[in-house]
């Protein structure tokens, strides 16, 4: 049996860039979770009556982000004031016009490779008050609208004609 020629592995957590607007997030939870995920899957099928498969390409571009950040974290005090900001948008004075102002995203991991973007992060979850015997957690689940269009790292297509 051949030995390995690349060395050992390292992965870091504190090597990943991960921001939503100008913050860049850190102190993450005990566990360091971020996880994006699809909204739907990619595609589905149909069986015709005759027994052959169709397929549809469902179009769904939206990622959900979860992050889980130390309840006394900068991160903590710096997500909860753009989602006071993004809520008062959304919620602006009679007469004014509710809006989802642009929130950029950005999350690269140099150890995949990985890297996703979106101009438009929408904050989907935001924790409450909590307290307990020791610090805790807070976790924030954010919706990228269009955030496969960013995710660099899955093979492009161009479109058949």
């Amino acid at each position: 049996m051949a030995l390995p020629t690349t060395g050992a592995k390292v992965y870091s957590l504190a090597q990943v860039v991960c921001k939503v607007g100008p913050v860049r997030l850190s102190e993450w939870g005990p566990d360091g979770t971020i996880t994006i995920d699809p909204q739907s899957d990619e595609v589905e099928s149909a069986l015709s009556g005759d027994g052959i498969v169709h397929y549809s390409d469902m179009n769904d571009r939206r990622l959900r982000v979860t992050v889980d950040v130390m309840m006394k974290s900068y991160a903590r005090e710096a997500l909860d004031a753009l989602v006071v900001a993004q809520r008062a948008a959304r919620r602006p004075p009679q007469g004014t016009a509710p809006q989802i102002p642009a929130l950029t995203f950005y999350f690269f991991n140099p150890s995949t490779g990985e890297k996703i973007t979106s101009p438009y992060a929408v904050f989907i979850t935001v924790p409450g008050p909590t307290a307990a015997k020791t610090e805790g957690t807070r976790q924030y689940v954010i919706e990228l609208p269009y955030g496969r269009d960013g995710q660099f790292n899955i093979p492009q297509e161009a479109p058949i004609p």
